[in-house]
C-alpha cells in the first residue's frame, strides 16, 4: 500500500491520504467459476481522500501585576495572566472510492474477458464535525528576578 499523509490546518482543500493499487478478489466467488453477468467479483484501485480543515481564531494573552524591589537587586513580580486561545473548529469528511469489477458471464473467473470494470462510481462518504468551543486559561503566580 502506498500512503501519503498531509495536513493543511487553514484551508478546506481535498487531500489524497492513501492509495492502494492492489486487486482484491471477492472471497465468496471461487477461481474458475462463472458467475452470472454483473456479479461483483473484485475491487481494486482504492483511493482515500480527506476534505476539510481547521479554523482558528486569534490567540492572545493579557498579563497584569505588581513588582516590588528588594535589597540586593532582587525583584518580586506578583502577576495574574489570562490566555485566550480562541475558538477552534475542525470539520471534514473522508471519501473512499474504488473500482468494482463485475463478471461478464462469458468465461470462468481468472480467464481473459471474465471481468470488466463497472460503469458506475463506487464511493463511500464519511463525515465528521468537531467544535472545541472557546479555550482559555488563567494563571496567577510570583516571579523572582535578580538584577546585576
Amino acid at each position: 500500500m502506498f500512503v501519503i499523509f498531509s495536513t493543511n490546518a487553514f484551508s478546506a482543500e481535498t487531500i489524497l491520504v492513501a492509495y492502494d493499487p492492489n486487486f482484491y478478489p471477492e472471497p465468496n466467488i471461487p477461481e474458475g467459476s462463472t458467475p452470472a453477468p454483473g456479479t461483483l467479483t473484485a475491487i481494486s484501485d482504492i483511493y482515500a481522500y480527506h476534505a476539510g480543515g481547521t479554523v482558528e481564531q486569534l490567540a492572545y494573552m493579557l498579563e497584569g501585576g505588581l513588582t516590588t524591589e528588594l535589597e540586593g537587586g532582587i525583584k518580586l513580580d506578583f502577576f495574574i495572566r489570562y490566555s485566550g486561545l480562541g475558538k477552534v473548529q475542525s470539520s471534514g469528511s473522508i471519501v473512499v472510492s474504488q473500482t468494482e469489477w463485475l463478471s461478464t458471464g462469458l468465461a470462468p473467473i481468472g480467464a481473459d474477458g471474465s471481468e470488466e470494470p463497472a460503469l458506475y462510481d463506487s464511493v463511500f462518504h464519511y463525515t465528521n464535525w468537531f467544535e472545541s468551543g472557546k479555550i482559555g486559561s488563567i494563571d496567577a503566580g510570583i516571579r523572582m528576578r535578580i538584577q546585576f
